[in-house]
């Protein structure tokens, strides 16, 4: 097993905070995911943590659910505030809106249902 120092055990705890999932940051460092939320798990961080620091933040919460509601894909909505799509759907869950299927995210033009 790979060992890690303190101050790259404090860099996977900023990254998992700011809304990189244990997958990547896991790649980041060499290590498997599982590692990465034993890691957290060990400091104490909860795993839906790094969620609870973007709902805490009531006027990101709002921008989320508007933009997802008027048809923004939480992809996008990610990319923008810069944490994960998982993020971005644990707050719209979390809110009580209902995710759509992927398949209508990742469709380029509306459909003419007529």
């Amino acid at each position: 097993m790979k060992r890690l120092n303190d101050q790259k055990i404090e860099e996977i705890i900023l990254l998992y905070n700011s809304g990189v999932p244990p997958k990547e940051i896991g790649e980041k460092f060499g290590i498997m995911n599982n590692s990465v939320t034993r890691i957290l798990r060990k400091k104490g961080i909860d795993r839906n943590q790094a969620a609870d620091c973007i709902r805490e933040d009531a006027e990101k919460v709002k921008y989320i659910i508007k933009q997802y509601t008027d048809g923004v894909s939480s992809e996008i909505i990610a990319k923008e505030l810069g944490i994960n799509g998982s993020t971005v759907c644990r707050i719209l869950k979390k809110n009580n809106i209902i995710i759509r299927p992927s398949i209508e995210n990742k469709r380029k033009y509306a459909l003419d249902k007529t």
